[in-house]
């Protein structure tokens, strides 16, 4: 259900995205990362710079810091710190000046149905559709979970149990995947 939403093009081009991009690491970790070798680290300190302060991100959009952080927070933990980081590819009048080689994170945004995005964004209503759709998707698995504890019941052989046993660990997997989002109540 991780499908590429931002192959839809209804950016409005408010640049609020390429000027608060969260990460779980500070500028530090990341350039110690790039030094060792990590790709990632590398790649994303060539295309983002650290905001100098939080103070510097709130000033651009406070409600969504303050979600992205809290989001975070329940995902990962309540330790977990968010720094924000700015784009060095974006213009004044927010186009991209490398916006024909921009990378895979940006033609791909958002990819995730439940990416917290500024309130005047206009992935908006996308992404309100997007999330009922997995919202229906979970109910559904979920009705299906209630369906294999039924059949599990009725087995007749170790192998047809170990079958239902495994297609629910896949559905509970998946409800999981969904919990800091609030699955276990759709």
């Amino acid at each position: 259900m991780d499908n590429v939403l931002g192959e839809k093009d209804i950016c409005s081009r408010c640049g609020k995205c390429c000027r608060l991009l969260p990460s779980g690491k500070s500028y530090a970790e990341l350039c110690s990362l790039a030094e060792k070798g990590d790709k990632t680290a590398s790649n994303f300190l060539k295309l983002f710079l650290p905001h100098k302060s939080i103070d510097d991100a709130l000033l651009i959009d406070e409600n969504y810091v303050k979600q992205t952080a809290a989001l975070n927070k329940k995902k990962f933990g309540n330790d977990y710190e968010t720094y924000f980081y700015y784009c060095r590819y974006l213009n004044d009048d927010n186009t991209c000046k490398v916006y024909d080689m921009r990378p895979k994170l940006c033609k791909n945004y958002p990819k995730n149905a439940f990416t917290v995005i500024p309130e005047d964004c206009a992935y908006e209503g996308y992404l309100f559709e997007a999330r009922e759709n997995i919202k229906k998707y979970v109910r559904k698995t979920k009705e299906e979970l209630m369906e294999i504890s039924i059949l599990k019941k009725d087995c007749n052989t170790p192998n047809e149990l170990r079958k239902y046993e495994n297609l629910e660990k896949k559905y509970i997997m998946l409800i999981d995947k969904y919990r800091a989002y609030g699955s276990e109540d759709w």
